[in-house]
């Protein structure tokens, strides 16, 4: 696997910023986490007509170089942060597809970090490849964010359905009016983002016969449960009418939810800190008619 410097790895207790995640990582970096944000090489949306998507199973081989680099175990690390980081304590974010990165990362048998406390998953794309056996490699915490106006990743093909597969503690938080795009930087106004991309550059979206990573997980021996495609495809399916939440609000009931699930994850006892997980969560749930959340911890 490639190691390098390539969505979100959060790194218990300054920053490095990288467009799309510094919401998060500034956020998580004023609550006291040590946040690098890599940007992966080859699907990082910034270049689309480079994009591989086969280059997925090298990334979470860039995760555990990453984490080499925060603990000191390879070169790179800023005189200001060393001995600052927490090795015991790392948490893994990815978005879209650095969310499927989270998945291989924190799960699979044989892609998996396992440095790793906590996987956060914030509309993870092509969840719905990975069956309830992938699941079975270790109780990693997960908490998934996604809007049900998501026109890139299907809500309940993906997220919802891995709510329901993975036997592991998690956390599922259905933003109502939530898009892909509102847990990116754009700015916040009421227009599903979403709709650019299925307007403009659809044909970008498609597989075109040339994506064969799905495979490559899939035909290994052993059965690592990955199997085969359920969700549609983006732009093709429906989602709710009604309003789209605006991009600031998603954004900031995910960073409150987001700190709230690590401060549970990342403890030096978890089930210590359950309870008042669960009653954040049943607070935020029971006041914001916006949000619904399902947890098995």
């Amino acid at each position: 696997m490639r190691g390098g410097s390539r969505n979100g790895c959060a790194l218990k207790r300054t920053r490095i910023q990288v467009e799309d995640s510094r919401w998060a990582g500034e956020y998580l970096a004023s609550h006291g986490f040590i946040v690098a944000a890599p940007r992966f090489p080859k699907t990082n949306g910034s270049d689309l007509e480079n994009m591989d998507m086969n280059d997925l199973l090298n990334q979470p081989g860039d995760i555990s170089w990453v984490i080499d680099v925060a603990t000191g175990l390879k070169a790179g690390l800023p005189d200001r942060l060393k001995d600052a980081v927490d090795g015991s304590r790392m948490a893994l974010a990815g978005h879209s597809f650095g969310g499927l990165t989270t998945y291989l990362a924190a799960y699979d048998r044989e892609l998996m970090e396992p440095r790793l406390k906590a996987a956060i998953l914030l509309a993870a794309g092509v969840g719905d490849i990975l069956y309830p056996l992938f699941y079975k490699t270790r109780p990693l915490p997960m908490l998934m964010i996604h809007g049900d106006q998501d026109r890139l990743v299907e809500y309940d093909g993906t997220s919802a359905q891995t709510y329901q597969r993975a036997d592991v503690p998690r956390v599922l938080v259905k933003l109502v009016g939530g898009t892909h795009m509102g847990h990116s930087n754009i700015r916040s106004i009421a227009f599903n983002f979403d709709n650019l991309p299925c307007w403009f550059a659809a044909d970008k979206l498609k597989d075109d016969g040339t994506i064969h990573f799905q495979a490559d997980l899939k035909n290994r021996t052993p059965d690592t449960g990955v199997g085969d495609f359920g969700a549609p495809a983006p732009c093709q399916y429906s989602v709710p009418s009604g309003w789209v939440m605006t991009a600031d609000r998603q954004k900031t009931l995910s960073n409150e939810i987001m700190l709230a699930f690590l401060d549970y994850a990342l403890a030096d006892d978890p089930d210590e800190k359950k309870s008042a997980l669960l009653k954040t969560l049943e607070s935020i749930d029971e006041a914001q008619s916006d949000v619904i959340i399902k947890s098995a911890l």
